[in-house]
């Protein structure tokens, strides 16, 4: 009724009609961005659903679906794209030996930054050091609170649960100190060596995920191969035996 009422024939023309679907993309992206992360998660689940990522059992409401349309609202072009998401997020791309890695992956190790770094984390982790997603002492939600900044602590049955947040940011810093690097070599390296890939979203919030897939994404789903934390580490660890020694460090690359 309203288009009816606004409706105008001088705007017409003899010129055949475009469906400009790119633009169409664009304003379905716009769209989802203004809408809560609430409102979108049915969408999304909905497509977790169909891709048989998630067990039909699991609702909006549950910490998974939820946390994964939170990381990827932003990028969506439609509640689709967020399927590919969730599946690069839950696999773990860094190969298992130095000889396969991409040309961008070998230049950037190549510059020696990503060895050390990359062994300070193995360290961490033997050590029990290395801020755990999975710790039940932390309470990963927080860090997909609805429009709101991550929060530091969640009172829980009168205990306070610290958000992964703030440790994983406080032991990347110390890192920092401690192997005086910083800026894209730090952070990248952290993100090869956590993630597998170099680019992508926020580190911290995707090892939360891939917390919270515990359980809800089975290990033998035939859509996605789940790699989780620490498996991880393993591979890592296997990675950097195959590493040249001349890329071990900045002063010897």
């Amino acid at each position: 009724e309203e288009l009816a009422r606004v409706f105008e024939l001088k705007g017409i023309n003899k010129a055949p009609c475009v469906f400009d679907i790119k633009k169409l993309d664009w304003i379905n992206s716009q769209h989802m961005k203004r809408m809560s992360v609430k409102q979108l998660t049915p969408f999304v689940l909905d497509h977790l659903h169909k891709h048989t990522l998630l067990d039909k059992n699991t609702l909006p409401n549950d910490h998974f679906p939820t946390a994964v349309t939170a990381l990827t609202k932003q990028r969506m072009i439609t509640t689709k794209d967020a399927v590919s998401t969730t599946i690069k997020l839950l696999t773990y791309e860094l190969p298992r030996h130095f000889d396969y890695v991409n040309n961008d992956c070998h230049d950037f190790i190549s510059r020696g930054y990503f060895y050390p770094i990359a062994t300070e984390i193995l360290s961490a982790f033997e050590s029990g050091t290395f801020p755990r997603p999975d710790d039940d002492t932390f309470d990963v939600t927080l860090a997909f609170d609805d429009d709101t900044a991550p929060a530091t602590t969640t009172n829980d049955n009168d205990r306070t649960r610290r958000c992964f947040f703030k440790a994983y940011d406080s032991f990347v810093e110390k890192m920092s100190q401690r192997l005086n690097v910083k800026g894209q070599y730090l952070f990248r390296s952290v993100r090869l060596a956590l993630t597998g890939d170099m680019a992508g979203p926020d580190v911290a919030r995707q090892l939360c995920v891939l917390a919270l897939a515990k359980g809800v994404v089975s290990d033998d789903n035939h859509s996605v191969s789940v790699v989780h934390l620490d498996e991880r580490v393993e591979r890592l660890r296997y990675f950097l035996g195959t590493v040249p020694q001349n890329f071990h460090s900045p002063s010897s690359s």
